[in-house]
């Protein structure tokens, strides 16, 4: 389950009422979500190349990892 939408991964007070975590507690294999604001392009991006990677056989953790690698080394960020 690939959920492109600002904060459906965030975590707080409500935690089990988030999409992604009910999703896994109902059985879901993978979710991947984001837990904060990104802007629409880099989300763009990265459900590309996050599709790409899986379309080769990479599996879902480790085509999210090489696409945050990727996007990280696109832009700097003030916060490091």
């Amino acid at each position: 389950m690939v959920l492109n939408a600002c904060q459906s991964g965030a975590l707080g007070e409500q935690m089990m009422r988030r999409v992604a975590t009910r999703l896994l507690r109902e059985g879901t294999a993978s979710v991947v979500a984001m837990g904060y604001s990104v802007y629409a392009v880099a989300a763009a991006e990265f459900m590309a190349a996050l599709y790409e990677a899986l379309f080769e056989g990479i599996d879902v953790a480790g085509a999210v990892t090489a696409r945050r690698l990727r996007q990280a080394n696109l832009r700097s960020s003030p916060k490091g």
